[in-house]
C-alpha cells in the first residue's frame, strides 16, 4: 500500500503486530467518530464483521467440527451467541472474570 495516500497505515500495522487491543479499539472508535456513524451504524457495522470473521474458511470449519455449527444457517442472534461464547472464554482466559 501507498503509505503517502494512505499515513495511518503505519500507526494500524505497529498495532496489528503488538496486538494492542486498547489502542485498536481507540482508534476504531476515532475512526467511526470522525466519520460520523450513529450508535446503529455501529452496531450493524461490528455484526457484519463479527459475521465476516466467523464464515471464513478456517472459523466455519472449526465451528462445525468442534461445535456442530453452521455459520451459513445462522440468524443475528445465532451470530450473537457465537460471539458472546467466544467473547466469555477471552475473558476467562486473560482472567477478567474468575
Amino acid at each position: 500500500m501507498d503509505q503517502e495516500k494512505y499515513p495511518f497505515l503505519a500507526d494500524m500495522e505497529k498495532t496489528f503486530n503488538e496486538k494492542d487491543l486498547n489502542a485498536f479499539q481507540e482508534q476504531l472508535i476515532t475512526d467511526l467518530s470522525l466519520n460520523g456513524f450513529t450508535t446503529d451504524e455501529v452496531a450493524a457495522l461490528l455484526f457484519s464483521t463479527m459475521k465476516i470473521v466467523l464464515s471464513q474458511k478456517e472459523n466455519k470449519q472449526m465451528l462445525q467440527k468442534n461445535f456442530n455449527i453452521d455459520i451459513e444457517k445462522l440468524g443475528a442472534e445465532g451470530v450473537l451467541a457465537v460471539q458472546q461464547a467466544l467473547l466469555e472464554g477471552y475473558l476467562v482466559k486473560n482472567n477478567f472474570v474468575s
